[in-house]
């Protein structure tokens, strides 16, 4: 698990610049969907009625993965792939706990499929070298790669095989699980706040149910007579 990949420099990479943090750009996203409330009729102090189940969990998590690709240098090969894979785990185990609320199982899928491209590679994220240059993102001498190339990698697809420019604000690789865990995030965030989006996706999902009660069995007589 822990080989070259994750402390041999790459090439073809802008130099000067670090190597993917824990999703750091997802910060950005749900800080526009936070925004975009005001501007869609929401009301923000309706995110501190909003109870998590089991939040020190994801709380853990996130701070076991800032620490691990940003502080704690050295130790065992294994150690920091394996602490990767371990973080995701428990951060799907909060969101397993809290399905009941909109968007978090979107988000729980998005978590899920990372989970699966990181165990599957060792405990890092396979990346798109083109996404990698792309993004303007290079190896850091001293800090785990939870993102990086891998050679035959498995389900590379599940990968970061997308890319922010590096002109951009938190410009990043990311994979398809971030995408959902992004959109669930945003829905999650527009459904607890009431917004007309997210009213809107309500009708959208109850607009059957008058189509539903006129073909129950129970109504056949009122049809006839």
């Amino acid at each position: 698990m822990g080989d070259a990949r994750c402390t041999a420099p790459r090439r073809g990479m802008p130099s000067g610049t670090r190597a993917k943090g824990p999703r750091v750009f997802l910060v950005g996203f749900v800080g526009l969907a936070l925004l975009s409330v005001p501007l869609t009729g929401g009301r923000l102090g309706a995110l501190a009625e909003v109870r998590f189940r089991w939040v020190g969990l994801l709380v853990g998590a996130l701070v076991v993965q800032v620490a691990i690709i940003s502080f704690v240098h050295g130790g065992p090969s294994w150690f920091h792939p394996a602490v990767h894979i371990a973080s995701y785990g428990v951060a799907l185990a909060f969101l397993v706990a809290n399905f009941s609320i909109s968007g978090l199982p979107l988000v729980g899928f998005g978590g899920l499929a990372n989970f699966v491209a990181i165990a599957a590679n060792g405990g890092v994220m396979p990346a798109s070298k083109t996404a990698l240059v792309d993004a303007a993102r290079t190896h850091s001498h001293n800090a785990f790669d939870n993102s990086a190339p891998v050679a035959h990698a498995h389900l590379r697809f599940l990968g970061d095989v997308f890319a922010m420019p590096g002109w951009m604000p938190l410009h990043n690789v990311f994979s398809i699980g971030d995408l959902l865990i992004a959109l669930g995030a945003a829905v999650a965030i527009h459904a607890a706040c009431d917004t007309c989006l997210a009213r809107f996706g309500r009708h959208l999902v109850h607009q059957n149910g008058p189509a539903e009660a006129t073909s129950d069995p129970t109504d056949a007589g009122s049809l006839v007579s």
